[in-house]
């Protein structure tokens, strides 16, 4: 799960908890591990951050560029004959 902060909030950085750190406003963090998603559930349940939904476009961005390279390839073969 990967959350946004809303606000800036101290919270633990390690399973234990023996070492803090400050969750930054405007950050995205990604809380997979366990205890990390019990610590976005609380900032959650809080106000202190949001549940946010991250899609990979970089596939895409490859994808478009393949097919414009294509398309150039094929134009600069029509224009030589």
């Amino acid at each position: 799960m990967k959350i946004k902060m809303l606000v800036g909030a101290n919270g633990s950085a390690n399973p234990e908890g023996s070492i803090s750190m400050s969750y930054k406003k405007d950050e995205i963090y990604d809380m997979s591990a366990d205890w990390q998603q019990k610590i976005a559930n609380v900032f959650i349940s809080s106000d202190l951050a949001m549940e946010v939904k991250v899609e990979e476009v970089k596939e895409e961005k490859e994808e478009k560029e393949e097919k414009k390279e294509k398309k150039t390839k094929k134009k600069s073969k029509s224009s030589i004959l």
